[in-house]
């Protein structure tokens, strides 16, 4: 998804890595002239390591008591904060076993376990006695202090996310598991209103109350699945000489309830639901918006000026300005270059 940067406030950076890295992560953002390099950020964990003395089931995990495991957290029994849909990411890393990213979906406070929401591997043991078993977030964040990328509208910038893995911890010193290298590259927007519809999992519910009766696979709710859905594009593909941003998010809730509704049918999460039409009535829903815009700021000036409310979404539709000219005279002219069908050279 794309990450937007406010002008004015704060935003914070999450960074979910596919393999535990080695290393804090290094974030590089290219937001300046012709896209170079702006800055150049040190991510943080969003989690404290946890120690595991026991691999209950497929499905718990045990922590470790902090007397008995140095390292641990002074206050080893409380994830609060650090298990559901959207921030119980986690590596678990045992000896004798792969690094296995989990996701705890909830906590035992009292007998310490931690429940996951997926199974471990089949051939995970009872219990890894003495040896050293840890949760390592599966998370790193940083915060964009409001202005530090410009104060004007950029939605041209990205980042790269930098990071070593390395399997058994050993560094270059064991040969058949050095360190491996990954980076990872994403789109930033420098705006001035972050575009969201304000979909969430209540409103989902009350809109689609047939998927009050289903989840996604090992979730608590949709919200991590709302969240896939990328409205910004679906947005611009219906005005595509404007950005998501210049509207007003909520304009697009009801279409997006519907994309989502559509995009669980097609997953098989919904069997009474027709994707088809899900599908169909998010575009019907789209074509009566963009028919009436209430609000656009196609200047990026933070203001709707009067030519801005007069906009007309049909004569912004048809042949991109930088090729309409040329195109536009080729289907008028008879000139327009025609491939010879039989010719396999030529298609």
């Amino acid at each position: 998804m794309i990450f937007q940067v406010e002008i004015e406030r704060p935003s914070a950076f999450t960074f979910d890595p596919a393999f535990a890295p080695i290393a804090d992560p290094v974030m590089k953002i290219y937001a300046g002239a012709s896209g170079a390099l702006t800055t150049t950020i040190t991510l943080s964990p969003e989690k404290i390591t946890r120690g595991v003395s026991q691999i209950v089931d497929r499905h718990t995990l045990k922590l470790r008591d902090s007397t008995f495991f140095i390292g641990d957290s002074p206050d080893e029994e409380d994830l609060e904060g650090h298990t559901g849909d959207l921030t119980g990411r986690w590596f678990l890393m045992v000896d004798g076993l792969a690094q296995v990213p989990v996701h705890v979906a909830s906590f035992d406070a009292i007998n310490d376990l931690a429940h996951l929401a997926d199974p471990l591997p089949e051939n995970v043991v009872e219990s890894i006695g003495l040896t050293i078993g840890v949760l390592t977030t599966g998370t790193y964040t940083t915060e964009i202090a409001a202005g530090a990328l410009g104060a004007d509208v950029n939605r041209g910038a990205y980042y790269r996310v930098e990071y070593t893995f390395d399997p058994d911890g050993t560094g270059a010193a064991d040969k058949g598991t050095q360190p491996r290298y990954f980076s990872q590259a994403g789109r930033i927007r420098v705006v001035r209103t972050r575009f969201a519809t304000g979909l969430t999992h209540g409103e989902l519910l009350m809109r689609a109350p047939q998927l009050s009766t289903a989840r996604p696979p090992n979730r608590q709710s949709w919200q991590s699945f709302i969240d896939s859905v990328d409205m910004i594009s679906r947005v611009e593909s219906y005005l595509p000489n404007a950005f998501a941003d210049n509207t007003l998010g909520e304009q697009w809730l009801t279409a997006h309830c519907w994309y989502v509704l559509a995009h669980a049918a097609r997953m098989g999460l919904v069997p009474n639901v027709d994707a088809e039409t899900a599908e169909r009535l998010a575009h019907e829903e789209m074509a009566r918006q963009v028919a009436r815009v209430h609000w656009v700021d196609l200047d990026d000036d933070g203001e709707t000026e009067a030519a801005e409310l007069n906009f007309n979404q049909e004569s912004r539709v048809g042949i991109s300005s930088s090729s309409g000219a040329k195109t536009g005279a080729d289907y008028t002219s008879g000139v327009r270059y025609q491939p010879v069908l039989n010719d396999e050279n030529d298609r």
